[in-house]
Protein backbone atom coordinates (compact mmCIF):
# COMPACT_ATOMS: atom_id res chain seq x y z
CA UNK A 1 0.00 0.00 0.00
CA UNK A 2 1.13 3.54 -0.69
CA UNK A 3 0.04 4.72 2.78
CA UNK A 4 1.31 2.96 5.92
CA UNK A 5 -0.40 2.89 9.28
CA UNK A 6 2.65 4.42 10.94
CA UNK A 7 2.40 7.56 8.82
CA UNK A 8 -1.07 8.35 10.12
CA UNK A 9 -2.07 10.21 13.27
CA UNK A 10 -3.81 8.41 16.13
CA UNK A 11 -7.08 10.06 15.10
CA UNK A 12 -6.78 8.88 11.51
CA UNK A 13 -5.62 5.47 12.71
CA UNK A 14 -8.75 4.98 14.82
CA UNK A 15 -10.99 6.07 11.95
CA UNK A 16 -9.43 3.47 9.66
CA UNK A 17 -9.82 0.65 12.16
CA UNK A 18 -13.42 1.65 12.86
CA UNK A 19 -13.93 1.58 9.13
CA UNK A 20 -12.43 -1.90 8.77
CA UNK A 21 -14.63 -3.35 11.49
CA UNK A 22 -17.86 -2.22 9.82
CA UNK A 23 -18.86 -4.39 6.89
CA UNK A 24 -21.88 -2.58 5.44
CA UNK A 25 -20.44 0.92 6.06
CA UNK A 26 -23.62 3.01 6.30
CA UNK A 27 -22.84 5.92 6.13
CA UNK A 28 -19.22 7.14 6.14
CA UNK A 29 -17.36 10.42 5.84
CA UNK A 30 -13.60 10.29 5.25
CA UNK A 31 -11.77 13.39 6.31
CA UNK A 32 -8.82 13.82 3.98
CA UNK A 33 -7.02 12.60 0.89
CA UNK A 34 -4.59 10.33 2.76
CA UNK A 35 -7.40 8.29 4.25
CA UNK A 36 -9.24 8.19 0.92
CA UNK A 37 -6.11 6.81 -0.76
CA UNK A 38 -5.78 4.19 1.95
CA UNK A 39 -9.41 3.15 1.50
CA UNK A 40 -8.99 2.82 -2.26
CA UNK A 41 -5.87 0.69 -1.90
CA UNK A 42 -7.44 -1.45 0.80
CA UNK A 43 -10.49 -2.28 -1.27
CA UNK A 44 -8.48 -3.01 -4.37
CA UNK A 45 -6.66 -5.69 -2.37
CA UNK A 46 -9.64 -6.94 -0.31
CA UNK A 47 -12.57 -7.38 -2.67
CA UNK A 48 -14.54 -9.57 -0.27
CA UNK A 49 -15.73 -6.53 1.68
CA UNK A 50 -18.59 -4.78 -0.07
CA UNK A 51 -19.64 -1.17 0.18
CA UNK A 52 -23.10 0.15 -0.64
CA UNK A 53 -22.99 3.74 0.58
CA UNK A 54 -20.14 6.26 0.39
CA UNK A 55 -19.93 9.86 1.55
CA UNK A 56 -16.69 11.60 0.59
CA UNK A 57 -15.49 15.19 0.68
CA UNK A 58 -13.49 15.62 -2.49
CA UNK A 59 -11.54 13.75 -5.14
CA UNK A 60 -9.19 16.01 -7.03
CA UNK A 61 -8.36 14.42 -10.39
CA UNK A 62 -10.18 12.33 -12.97
CA UNK A 63 -7.62 9.53 -12.50
CA UNK A 64 -8.40 9.40 -8.76
CA UNK A 65 -12.12 9.52 -9.45
CA UNK A 66 -11.83 6.67 -11.94
CA UNK A 67 -9.89 4.57 -9.43
CA UNK A 68 -12.47 5.28 -6.78
CA UNK A 69 -15.42 4.22 -8.94
CA UNK A 70 -13.56 1.16 -10.24
CA UNK A 71 -12.93 0.09 -6.64
CA UNK A 72 -16.65 0.18 -5.84
CA UNK A 73 -18.45 -1.23 -8.91
CA UNK A 74 -21.61 -2.10 -6.95
CA UNK A 75 -22.06 1.25 -5.21
CA UNK A 76 -25.72 2.16 -4.71
CA UNK A 77 -25.66 5.45 -2.79
CA UNK A 78 -23.13 8.22 -3.40
CA UNK A 79 -22.85 11.68 -1.86
CA UNK A 80 -19.79 13.50 -3.10
CA UNK A 81 -18.25 16.97 -3.25
CA UNK A 82 -18.10 17.52 -7.02
CA UNK A 83 -16.24 20.84 -6.95
CA UNK A 84 -13.34 19.44 -9.01
CA UNK A 85 -15.45 17.26 -11.28
CA UNK A 86 -15.32 17.52 -15.04
CA UNK A 87 -17.93 16.05 -17.37
CA UNK A 88 -15.51 13.16 -18.01
CA UNK A 89 -15.56 12.32 -14.29
CA UNK A 90 -19.11 11.05 -14.73
CA UNK A 91 -18.07 8.49 -17.34
CA UNK A 92 -17.05 6.17 -14.52
CA UNK A 93 -20.18 6.28 -12.37
CA UNK A 94 -21.18 2.77 -11.19
CA UNK A 95 -24.24 1.62 -13.11
CA UNK A 96 -25.76 0.34 -9.86
CA UNK A 97 -26.33 3.79 -8.31
CA UNK A 98 -29.87 4.47 -7.13
CA UNK A 99 -29.03 7.71 -5.26
CA UNK A 100 -26.59 10.38 -6.43
CA UNK A 101 -25.89 13.63 -4.58
CA UNK A 102 -23.48 16.03 -6.32
CA UNK A 103 -22.51 18.81 -3.92
CA UNK A 104 -20.76 22.10 -4.65
CA UNK A 105 -20.79 21.76 -8.46
CA UNK A 106 -19.39 24.60 -10.50
CA UNK A 107 -22.08 25.98 -12.78
CA UNK A 108 -20.01 25.62 -15.94
CA UNK A 109 -20.17 21.83 -15.43
CA UNK A 110 -23.97 21.90 -15.69
CA UNK A 111 -23.76 23.96 -18.88
CA UNK A 112 -21.96 21.14 -20.72
CA UNK A 113 -23.94 18.59 -22.71
CA UNK A 114 -21.53 15.80 -21.68
CA UNK A 115 -22.64 16.21 -18.06
CA UNK A 116 -26.14 15.02 -18.95
CA UNK A 117 -25.05 12.50 -21.56
CA UNK A 118 -22.70 10.69 -19.16
CA UNK A 119 -25.22 10.51 -16.30
CA UNK A 120 -27.91 9.34 -18.70
CA UNK A 121 -25.63 6.75 -20.30
CA UNK A 122 -24.55 5.28 -16.96
CA UNK A 123 -27.63 5.65 -14.77
CA UNK A 124 -30.83 5.94 -16.82
CA UNK A 125 -31.90 2.41 -15.81
CA UNK A 126 -30.99 2.57 -12.11
CA UNK A 127 -31.07 6.09 -10.65
CA UNK A 128 -34.11 6.93 -8.49
CA UNK A 129 -32.90 10.02 -6.60
CA UNK A 130 -30.76 12.85 -7.96
CA UNK A 131 -29.57 15.83 -5.89
CA UNK A 132 -27.58 18.66 -7.47
CA UNK A 133 -26.22 21.64 -5.57
CA UNK A 134 -24.41 24.17 -7.75
CA UNK A 135 -22.71 27.54 -7.38
CA UNK A 136 -24.75 29.96 -9.45
CA UNK A 137 -22.69 32.55 -11.32
CA UNK A 138 -23.40 32.84 -15.02
CA UNK A 139 -26.43 31.04 -16.48
CA UNK A 140 -28.84 33.93 -15.91
CA UNK A 141 -26.30 36.40 -17.34
CA UNK A 142 -25.65 34.59 -20.63
CA UNK A 143 -27.36 35.75 -23.82
CA UNK A 144 -30.41 33.58 -24.45
CA UNK A 145 -28.82 32.12 -27.60
CA UNK A 146 -25.93 30.65 -25.55
CA UNK A 147 -28.39 28.71 -23.39
CA UNK A 148 -30.39 27.28 -26.28
CA UNK A 149 -28.44 24.00 -26.40
CA UNK A 150 -28.98 23.37 -22.69
CA UNK A 151 -32.66 24.28 -23.05
CA UNK A 152 -32.90 21.39 -25.52
CA UNK A 153 -30.64 18.94 -23.66
CA UNK A 154 -32.23 19.14 -20.19
CA UNK A 155 -35.75 18.19 -21.43
CA UNK A 156 -34.22 15.25 -23.31
CA UNK A 157 -32.33 14.26 -20.16
CA UNK A 158 -35.58 14.44 -18.16
CA UNK A 159 -37.41 12.12 -20.53
CA UNK A 160 -34.56 9.57 -20.67
CA UNK A 161 -34.09 9.24 -16.88
CA UNK A 162 -36.99 6.83 -16.84
CA UNK A 163 -36.65 5.56 -13.25
CA UNK A 164 -35.99 8.88 -11.52
CA UNK A 165 -38.53 9.51 -8.76
CA UNK A 166 -36.97 12.34 -6.75
CA UNK A 167 -35.11 15.46 -7.95
CA UNK A 168 -33.44 18.20 -5.90
CA UNK A 169 -31.75 21.19 -7.55
CA UNK A 170 -30.35 23.99 -5.38
CA UNK A 171 -28.75 27.14 -6.75
CA UNK A 172 -26.26 28.75 -4.36
CA UNK A 173 -25.68 32.43 -5.08
CA UNK A 174 -22.56 34.24 -3.84
CA UNK A 175 -24.49 37.51 -3.87
CA UNK A 176 -28.09 38.70 -3.99
CA UNK A 177 -30.05 36.09 -5.91
CA UNK A 178 -30.97 36.99 -9.48
CA UNK A 179 -34.40 35.56 -10.27
CA UNK A 180 -34.35 34.71 -13.95
CA UNK A 181 -36.54 32.28 -15.90
CA UNK A 182 -33.51 31.05 -17.89
CA UNK A 183 -31.33 30.18 -14.90
CA UNK A 184 -30.45 26.50 -14.58
CA UNK A 185 -32.70 25.67 -11.64
CA UNK A 186 -35.71 27.05 -13.55
CA UNK A 187 -34.71 25.11 -16.68
CA UNK A 188 -34.54 21.92 -14.61
CA UNK A 189 -37.88 22.53 -12.92
CA UNK A 190 -39.92 23.16 -16.05
CA UNK A 191 -38.09 20.56 -18.16
CA UNK A 192 -38.80 17.79 -15.68
CA UNK A 193 -42.37 18.96 -15.15
CA UNK A 194 -43.06 18.70 -18.87
CA UNK A 195 -40.98 15.65 -19.82
CA UNK A 196 -40.54 13.25 -16.89
CA UNK A 197 -43.03 10.39 -16.64
CA UNK A 198 -41.58 8.90 -13.45
CA UNK A 199 -40.82 11.88 -11.18
CA UNK A 200 -42.84 12.05 -7.94
CA UNK A 201 -40.90 14.39 -5.63
CA UNK A 202 -39.19 17.74 -6.30
CA UNK A 203 -37.16 20.03 -4.06
CA UNK A 204 -36.05 23.37 -5.56
CA UNK A 205 -35.08 26.85 -4.51
CA UNK A 206 -35.52 30.30 -6.03
CA UNK A 207 -37.89 29.70 -8.93
CA UNK A 208 -39.87 32.06 -11.13
CA UNK A 209 -43.51 31.34 -11.98
CA UNK A 210 -43.77 30.80 -15.73
CA UNK A 211 -46.83 32.02 -17.63
CA UNK A 212 -45.93 30.10 -20.79
CA UNK A 213 -45.46 26.56 -19.49
CA UNK A 214 -47.09 23.81 -21.52
CA UNK A 215 -49.58 21.77 -19.50
CA UNK A 216 -48.28 18.23 -18.92
CA UNK A 217 -49.51 14.95 -17.45
CA UNK A 218 -47.11 14.97 -14.54
CA UNK A 219 -46.88 12.43 -11.70
CA UNK A 220 -45.32 14.99 -9.32
CA UNK A 221 -47.30 15.14 -6.06
CA UNK A 222 -44.64 16.10 -3.49
CA UNK A 223 -43.32 19.68 -3.85
CA UNK A 224 -40.80 21.55 -1.68
CA UNK A 225 -39.79 25.11 -2.61
CA UNK A 226 -37.53 27.53 -0.75
CA UNK A 227 -37.43 31.18 -1.78
CA UNK A 228 -34.57 33.47 -0.77
CA UNK A 229 -34.12 37.23 -0.96
CA UNK A 230 -33.30 38.64 -4.38
CA UNK A 231 -34.59 40.58 -7.38
CA UNK A 232 -36.22 39.85 -10.70
CA UNK A 233 -33.97 40.78 -13.61
CA UNK A 234 -34.24 41.46 -17.31
CA UNK A 235 -37.55 41.52 -19.17
CA UNK A 236 -39.51 39.62 -16.52
CA UNK A 237 -40.44 42.35 -14.06
CA UNK A 238 -44.11 41.49 -14.61
CA UNK A 239 -43.51 37.95 -13.32
CA UNK A 240 -43.60 36.63 -9.78
CA UNK A 241 -41.26 34.52 -7.69
CA UNK A 242 -42.32 31.04 -6.62
CA UNK A 243 -43.35 31.89 -3.04
CA UNK A 244 -46.35 32.65 -0.86
CA UNK A 245 -48.52 34.52 -3.35
CA UNK A 246 -51.57 34.07 -5.57
CA UNK A 247 -49.53 33.45 -8.72
CA UNK A 248 -47.78 30.45 -7.16
CA UNK A 249 -50.90 28.76 -5.78
CA UNK A 250 -52.80 29.44 -9.01
CA UNK A 251 -49.94 27.87 -10.98
CA UNK A 252 -49.92 24.78 -8.74
CA UNK A 253 -53.70 24.48 -8.97
CA UNK A 254 -53.68 24.68 -12.75
CA UNK A 255 -50.62 22.61 -13.63
CA UNK A 256 -50.51 19.78 -11.08
CA UNK A 257 -53.41 17.29 -11.08
CA UNK A 258 -52.80 16.06 -7.52
CA UNK A 259 -50.60 17.33 -4.69
CA UNK A 260 -50.18 15.38 -1.45
CA UNK A 261 -47.31 17.38 0.04
CA UNK A 262 -46.61 21.11 -0.40
CA UNK A 263 -43.95 23.05 1.48
CA UNK A 264 -43.21 26.69 0.60
CA UNK A 265 -40.64 28.49 2.76
CA UNK A 266 -40.48 32.15 1.76
CA UNK A 267 -37.58 34.12 3.26
CA UNK A 268 -38.00 37.23 1.10
CA UNK A 269 -38.51 40.78 2.32
CA UNK A 270 -38.72 42.49 -1.07
CA UNK A 271 -41.75 40.59 -2.34
CA UNK A 272 -45.24 41.07 -0.92
CA UNK A 273 -47.07 37.97 0.29
CA UNK A 274 -50.46 38.40 -1.34
CA UNK A 275 -52.22 35.08 -0.85
CA UNK A 276 -55.96 35.63 -1.29
CA UNK A 277 -58.84 33.55 0.06
CA UNK A 278 -59.90 32.73 -3.50
CA UNK A 279 -56.52 31.31 -4.54
CA UNK A 280 -56.19 29.23 -1.38
CA UNK A 281 -59.74 27.90 -1.65
CA UNK A 282 -59.18 26.89 -5.29
CA UNK A 283 -56.02 25.03 -4.34
CA UNK A 284 -57.65 23.21 -1.40
CA UNK A 285 -60.69 22.29 -3.49
CA UNK A 286 -58.42 20.84 -6.20
CA UNK A 287 -56.41 18.83 -3.63
CA UNK A 288 -58.85 17.52 -0.99
CA UNK A 289 -56.49 14.67 0.00
CA UNK A 290 -53.60 16.99 0.88
CA UNK A 291 -51.63 15.47 3.78
CA UNK A 292 -48.90 18.08 4.37
CA UNK A 293 -49.05 21.85 3.89
CA UNK A 294 -46.42 24.37 4.97
CA UNK A 295 -46.90 28.05 4.13
CA UNK A 296 -43.98 29.46 6.09
CA UNK A 297 -43.12 33.12 5.62
CA UNK A 298 -40.05 34.18 7.55
CA UNK A 299 -40.61 37.90 7.28
CA UNK A 300 -43.13 40.44 8.52
CA UNK A 301 -44.52 41.34 5.10
CA UNK A 302 -47.25 38.77 5.54
CA UNK A 303 -50.53 40.23 4.29
CA UNK A 304 -52.69 37.20 5.01
CA UNK A 305 -55.78 36.51 7.10
CA UNK A 306 -54.63 33.57 9.21
CA UNK A 307 -58.13 32.91 10.55
CA UNK A 308 -59.50 32.58 7.03
CA UNK A 309 -56.65 30.25 6.08
CA UNK A 310 -57.49 27.88 8.93
CA UNK A 311 -61.20 28.02 8.14
CA UNK A 312 -60.41 27.08 4.54
CA UNK A 313 -58.18 24.23 5.67
CA UNK A 314 -60.92 22.79 7.88
CA UNK A 315 -62.17 20.84 4.84
CA UNK A 316 -58.90 18.89 4.58
CA UNK A 317 -59.76 15.74 6.51
CA UNK A 318 -56.46 13.98 5.72
CA UNK A 319 -54.17 16.86 6.72
CA UNK A 320 -51.64 15.60 9.29
CA UNK A 321 -48.83 18.18 8.99
CA UNK A 322 -49.40 21.93 8.86
CA UNK A 323 -47.12 24.95 9.20
CA UNK A 324 -47.91 28.66 9.17
CA UNK A 325 -44.85 30.65 10.21
CA UNK A 326 -44.83 34.37 11.05
CA UNK A 327 -48.46 34.65 12.07
CA UNK A 328 -49.35 38.17 13.22
CA UNK A 329 -51.73 38.68 16.17
CA UNK A 330 -53.53 35.40 16.09
CA UNK A 331 -56.30 34.06 18.38
CA UNK A 332 -55.34 30.40 18.67
CA UNK A 333 -58.46 29.54 20.69
CA UNK A 334 -60.83 30.86 18.05
CA UNK A 335 -58.83 29.17 15.31
CA UNK A 336 -59.09 25.76 16.93
CA UNK A 337 -62.82 26.22 17.50
CA UNK A 338 -63.39 26.66 13.75
CA UNK A 339 -60.81 24.06 12.69
CA UNK A 340 -61.59 20.85 14.58
CA UNK A 341 -59.39 18.73 12.33
CA UNK A 342 -56.36 20.44 13.90
CA UNK A 343 -56.73 17.85 16.65
CA UNK A 344 -55.74 15.09 14.23
CA UNK A 345 -52.62 16.89 12.99
CA UNK A 346 -49.45 15.17 14.19
CA UNK A 347 -47.09 17.99 13.17
CA UNK A 348 -48.34 21.53 13.87
CA UNK A 349 -46.02 24.52 13.38
CA UNK A 350 -47.51 27.92 14.22
CA UNK A 351 -44.83 30.61 14.66
CA UNK A 352 -46.20 33.81 16.19
CA UNK A 353 -44.99 37.37 16.09
CA UNK A 354 -47.57 38.11 18.81
CA UNK A 355 -49.96 35.95 20.82
CA UNK A 356 -52.45 36.59 23.62
CA UNK A 357 -52.54 35.00 27.11
CA UNK A 358 -55.80 33.17 26.43
CA UNK A 359 -54.27 31.38 23.45
CA UNK A 360 -51.27 30.29 25.54
CA UNK A 361 -53.47 28.81 28.27
CA UNK A 362 -55.69 27.07 25.75
CA UNK A 363 -52.71 25.66 23.88
CA UNK A 364 -51.32 24.28 27.16
CA UNK A 365 -54.63 22.58 27.94
CA UNK A 366 -54.86 21.08 24.45
CA UNK A 367 -51.27 20.17 23.67
CA UNK A 368 -49.59 19.91 27.09
CA UNK A 369 -46.93 22.17 28.59
CA UNK A 370 -45.26 24.44 26.05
Amino acid sequence: MSESFTSLSKYEYSIIFSFLRVRDLTPLLFLNKRINNFILNYFQENRSIKIQKYDIQRLSRDSTIKSFFNAFPNLQILKINAYNFTADSLKYLPRTLTYLNLLNCEEYLLLKSEFYHNIQHRLSKSLKELHIEYNKYISDRLPHTENEEIEFIIPQFASEMSRLESLTVWALSPEEHRYHIHSLNNLFFYAFYQNSQSLRNINFNSLVVSHTTRLAKTQISNIKIKTVEGKLYGDQLDQQIFGINDETLSFLTQYFPKIDYLSICDFTMSFRKNLSDTALLSFVTKNPDLKTLYLNSYSYKFHLNEMTILQTLSSLQNLNSFGLASCKNFQLGNAISVTPNLFSIRDLNLDFTDIDDYAIHLARDLFGNL
